[in-house]
């Protein structure tokens, strides 16, 4: 700093700067150690249907392809066990505050019946919305 001053008026760098320079390999080696990602992740799924059968298997697949899941059904019980499954076997989520979703997993039930347009577009409006 002094030897700066000398010749002329010594300036810092900005302390974000200095953080990234001072940890950027750091971050980098981390990035490189991590596994990657799945071929699903950061997707979402709305699976009809998901209660029981072929479609409860493609639930099953899609979360462990690391898709996030919402399993939907006539029946509301059984997109919710179908739901209470992926929770049980993968953990539950952070969730998001004030939503009502707090530690909810990588799935949601939903009921929804695929003979009702009504019950569809109420069912795509609460996955968005949600």
């Amino acid at each position: 700093m002094r030897g700066a001053e000398a010749g002329n008026e010594y300036v810092a760098i900005e302390q974000q700067e200095a953080f990234d320079i001072e940890y950027w390999l750091l971050e980098e080696a981390k990035l490189q150690r991590m596994p990657p990602e799945q071929e699903m992740s950061r997707q979402f799924a709305v699976v009809i249907g998901a209660g029981s059968g072929i479609d409860k298997s493609v639930c099953h697949r899609l979360l462990k392809e690391g898709s996030h899941v919402v399993c939907a059904d006539a029946n509301y019980l059984a997109a919710e066990t179908t739901a209470e499954e992926f929770v049980k076997k993968v953990g539950v989520g952070i969730g998001v505050a004030g939503s009502g979703l707090s530690a909810c997993g990588p799935t949601l039930a939903r009921s929804a019946d695929m003979t009702d347009r009504e019950s569809l577009s109420q069912l795509f409006e609460d996955v968005v919305w949600t």
